[in-house]
């Protein structure tokens, strides 16, 4: 476990800012002092000030709850912790969502920063700032920008928090609805009452109620479900219960609450005020709020706060690390193989001479994207540092970009191979110093390679740029994600890359509005402790399902993928359709304690590949419906047809920002909507479907996927996944908003012979098809995956080698352009990888960017020669 942090914790007197202070000591930290913005002249900025509520003026801030300010020196005694406090000075100047620092000192984010250099100043300690924030990038990237330039860390356990699996003693002890975290609140013994409606759903009787009794909350999700349009028929159903869900938390300022009691072991006192002592204010736009006249402190009993302590610790609801999905799929992976079994792959016994990495740049104008693939630095030797590599490849890349007029800012993603990933930490320094996008910088892929980088090259790097030109001489906002909070969603990404950025695939202005999603390696590390998966790390039983059973690898895997997927669903993605890539470390293997780790070897890379490629076909398996299931499904939603439809514990992965609905059921493997948004194509060869559908053995069709193996891993993790997606920023279909797909090609072989071998291969085609109107298919990018296997005794079609395959995995897009192509290349010491790397490059070049890796596998867990994902447009 890395050491406790000392926390000064933001607060606004509301539930949330209040709530998450309990996770903060659930993990072991320590809070130091309290921090709160108030309006300005209301309230002196020291610990020491009178208790005593004078004012109920509200700044409706953006950034800042306001409404009930007052009262906030008495938390410094409830809590017994030190307060301090600062006035607004600022208004809302950058209301974009996502928050860059700028000189304009006057938006009122920047108030924030003198108020905790006078805290660090009393408390030099500090090291960490906790904030509520739960759905609200707004508010989240704000404060992460100052807590940053601070050196303090960003603590979010909230974040994303009702979209989080349910503990099982959560789901048991209540229907884990659609107010599950008011319901987590009401079992750690919270109480927080509304002291502010702003929204026509709710009535005035709301106000004062306790959101931590369930009458409170059935009046909430009542009058927040009048305008939710659940029962309108036009697809978006999970975008607007995403919308209910946040709305029934006050995210989006429906209400404001006051938090006036906690569990025993954070509040030594509780805050009371007597109903005579508030007044109901009319505000503009039809808002109400409660005036608190007078409120006082009661002391609660020490020893029986100390007896009931550790009772009331475990009755805090923590997140399991896996959703029940992904538990799921962990369940049903391969086991690991028998050790006495030969190795499934072998590592060449001496180094391979590397494969020679050419630059290349390939500018497609109708996507306005540039790929500047396979850059080294300019002159390399032996003695030459990453250090010194590093500025020599960010002046290459300046001079590529400068003929396009494009600053580094343009950059969308980033793929660097390093020799070895002990260099990460000087990469990390060096690449931060660049002048990429804030605050979305570019998603960013790291691995070593070792060995396989030419000789005196110890870094290698490929973009992905976009060419869209400025508006108004500033720069293009951007799609993206860039979390750089601890919490219990996914892994905070603290440095200078985001978790996924977007680029539109047509103009701006044109229909459908779609956009490729990049993202980032996700890597299997417990987001609320930022360390790896491991032996030891601390989980609870819910969130391993008996770990003990599982191998580390597996358990890394799902968790990893799980990151993936929702880093995937927070930037609705429909599909993976550009693919998706495993990378394992081969340090798996390496010299352990002077000698070889033969057991681990024997499990190795073929198992691995699999276990990796099975999680990949998983995740995309769709089950037939039923004939009469859906009868059956509305006869069992007779007793509470709403309730069934949209509980929190029937959702997952969803059209919104975050859940779907999956119709009263628990959710099976064969649910995963929105990210697995596609049609099946028929395209396996002739005859083929119906024989393997009677032996059971339909082939996998899931968009193109690699297991590569590759020399190690940030962290020393073992996998490493990430994955190319679509999104639609515009949900309607019309003639103005054309209809569109993405359709998978279950997978068919093809075959190239000369007189002296036999070359196979198979191919996975993912299709993004567009319905104008009268019905007018066109196609979009075609993302094409080709994984290239070795001599076959079989015979097929008369083709010439390597070459001859290539033309025939391409039959049928005539008239179309490669864009792009990504090689997984092994070293020449496997057979046939160096004729596969000639064809391509020869065929290529331009387009190409090249991964050397140690071993490349199909999704069907088959080891390949080389494997291809190309990108294909026009038409």
């Amino acid at each position: 476990m890395p050491p406790p942090l000392n926390v000064i914790a933001l607060i606004s007197g509301g539930k949330d800012s209040l709530f998450t202070l309990l996770h903060v000591l659930h993990q072991g930290h320590k809070i130091i002092a309290l921090a709160n913005l108030h309006p300005p002249d209301h309230g002196p900025p020291n610990p020491s000030s009178d208790p005593s509520p004078a004012s109920s003026e509200d700044l409706d801030s953006y950034m800042y709850q306001t409404v009930g300010h007052p009262l906030i020196p008495l938390y410094s005694r409830a809590l017994s912790l030190a307060l301090y406090r600062h006035p607004i000075n600022g208004t809302a100047l950058h209301t974009g969502r996502d928050y860059s620092y700028t000189d304009a000192a006057a938006d009122e984010t920047e108030d924030l920063l003198p108020l905790l250099r006078e805290i660090i100043s009393h408390h030099p300690s500090a090291n960490a700032l906790c904030t509520g924030a739960i759905l609200s990038t707004y508010q989240r990237t704000r404060v992460e920008s100052v807590a940053l330039r601070l050196g303090l860390t960003p603590l979010a356990y909230l974040w994303q928090y009702p979209y989080l699996p349910r503990p099982l003693s959560a789901v048991a002890a209540s229907s884990g609805s659609l107010t599950g975290l008011l319901d987590d609140m009401a079992a750690s013994g919270c109480e927080a009452r509304i002291i502010k409606i702003a929204s026509g759903g709710l009535d005035e009787d709301v106000l004062w109620g306790n959101v931590c009794e369930e009458k409170t909350r059935r009046k909430i999700v009542k009058g927040m479900a009048r305008y939710a349009g659940l029962d309108d028929d036009d697809g978006n159903e999970g975008e607007r219960v995403a919308g209910l869900m946040g709305a029934v938390l006050g995210e989006g300022g429906e209400y404001e609450t006051l938090a006036l009691d906690g569990p025993g072991y954070l509040w030594r006192e509780r805050i009371e005020v007597e109903e005579g002592e508030r007044e109901v204010v009319k505000g503009e736009g039809g808002t109400l709020s409660l005036k608190i006249k007078k409120a006082r402190l009661m002391p609660k009993d020490d020893q029986e706060t100390k007896a009931k302590a550790q009772e009331e610790k475990q009755q805090l609801r923590i997140p399991p690390l896996l959703s029940h999905q992904f538990l799921e799929l962990q369940a049903n992976l391969p086991p690991l193989p028998d050790p006495s079994k030969p190795p499934t792959s072998q590592i060449p016994p001496s180094p391979s001479p590397p494969l020679p990495l050419t630059p290349s740049i390939s500018h497609h104008p109708p996507t306005k994207t540039l790929y500047i693939s396979n850059l080294t630095p300019p002159s390399t030797s032996p003695s030459s540092p990453l250090s010194a590599q590093l500025p020599s490849l960010l002046t290459t890349l300046t001079h590529l970009l400068t003929p396009y007029s494009l600053p580094l800012s343009s950059i969308l993603h980033t793929t660097l191979l390093l020799r070895s990933i002990s260099h990460f930490p000087t990469l990390n320094k060096s690449y931060s110093s660049w002048p990429l996008a804030n605050p979305l910088p570019p998603s960013r892929v790291t691995v070593s390679v070792g060995d396989l980088l030419p000789e005196g090259v110890d870094v290698s790097a490929s973009f992905v740029v976009s060419t869209a030109p400025e508006k108004g001489g500033k720069e293009r906002e951007r799609g993206g994600l860039h979390v750089q909070s601890h919490s219990y969603w996914a892994p905070a990404n603290i440095g200078p890359y985001s978790q996924a950025i977007c680029h539109p695939l047509f103009p701006s202005g044109s229909s459908p509005e779609l956009s490729i999603v990049y993202t980032a390696g996700q890597i299997p590390l417990i987001p609320s402790t930022m360390t790896p998966l491991s032996p030891t790390s601390d989980s609870d039983s819910d969130s391993v399902s008996n770990g003990e059973a599982y191998p580390l690898f597996t358990r890394q895997a799902v968790l990893a993928l799980q990151h993936l997927f929702r880093v995937g669903r927070a930037m609705r993605v429909r599909a993976w359709c550009g693919g998706g890539v495993a990378y394992l470390a081969r340090s798996y293997y390496r010299q352990s304690a002077g000698r070889e780790e033969d057991t681990m070897r024997e499990r190795g890379v073929g198992w691995r590949a699999k276990v990796v490629g099975e999680c990949w076909k998983g995740v995309h398996r769709r089950q037939r419906s039923q004939e009469g299931g859906d009868e059956e499904e509305e006869e069992e939603e007779e007793e509470d047809v709403w309730d069934k439809k949209y509980n929190k514990s029937n959702m997952f992965l969803g059209k919104g920002d975050v859940v779907g609905v999956l119709e009263g059921r628990r959710g099976g493997m064969e649910d995963w909507p929105a990210l697995t948004d596609f049609e099946v194509g028929d395209w396996e060869e002739e005859g083929e479907e119906a024989d393997r559908e009677e032996k059971g053995e339909r082939r996998a069709a899931v968009p193109p996927f690699f297991a590569v193996e590759v020399d190690a891993l940030p962290r020393d993790v073992e996998v490493e996944w990430s994955a190319v997606g679509v999104v639609s920023s515009s949900s309607s279909s019309s003639a103005s908003h054309p209809t569109w797909k993405v359709r998978l090609g279950q997978g068919r072989k093809i075959r190239s012979h000369t007189k002296s071998a036999e070359t196979a291969a198979e191919v996975w085609t993912s299709e993004i098809v567009i319905t104008a109107q009268e019905d007018r298919s066109v196609m979009g990018p075609t993302f094409v995956g080709i994984a290239v296997y070795g001599p076959m005794e079989e015979k097929g079609v008369e083709r010439s080698g390597v070459a001859g395959l290539l033309e025939e995995a391409f039959d049928g897009e005539e008239g179309r352009e490669v864009v792009h192509v990504t090689l997984y290349a092994p070293p020449e010491g496997k057979e046939g990888s160096r004729e596969v790397f000639n064809a391509v490059m020869a065929k290529w070049r331009a387009q190409t960017q090249v991964v050397p890796c140690y071993s490349v596998w199909s999704v069907e867990g088959k080891e390949a020669i080389a494997g291809l994902v190309v990108r294909v447009e026009g038409r």
